[in-house]
């Protein structure tokens, strides 16, 4: 439970990211493991990567940049992650352990124990509000909000 709070993934609040833009490379390595998961047949990011890791692969999430050359001579980067896994996975892990531990013991695993836990190990507070800054027009007053 803490390996699963401590590698929980950042829960963006973004208006920007309430669309699905799969642009980027965090959500194109997001969509390629989804990919590999259902693949492998896995059926939790746990097991996928002790299958991989048993199969001599990497586990841990890398950036990488990669050079290239386009046709027309200009060079560009590539830029992309190797893995990478998202909030919604590990609270998808967290859901399947708390599912086979509640078979092992119903008394202890209840559902009001989970969503006590599954608030504390997923909770992310609210962000500070962002000061607009100054005004270009009169620099000792603040810029005034949208």
């Amino acid at each position: 439970m803490f390996h699963i709070n401590q590698r929980r993934g950042f829960k963006s609040n973004r208006k920007t990211d309430k669309t699905d833009n799969e642009s980027g490379a965090l959500k194109g390595a997001i969509s390629k493991l989804r990919e590999d998961l259902k693949s492998n047949g896995a059926r939790t990011v746990g097991e996928w990567r002790y299958q991989r890791q048993t199969s001599g692969g990497t586990v841990r999430a890398r950036y990488c940049q990669t050079p290239i050359v386009r046709a027309d001579g200009k060079k560009s980067i590539n830029k992309s992650y190797d893995l990478y896994i998202d909030r919604a996975m590990i609270e998808h892990v967290f859901d399947e352990l708390w599912a086979i531990q509640r078979l092992l013991d119903a008394v202890q695993f209840n559902e009001t124990a989970r969503i006590a836990l599954k608030d504390i190990l997923l909770f992310q507070r609210k962000l500070r509000p962002v000061k607009p800054g100054r005004c270009t027009l009169i620099p000792n007053e603040e810029r005034a909000p949208l």
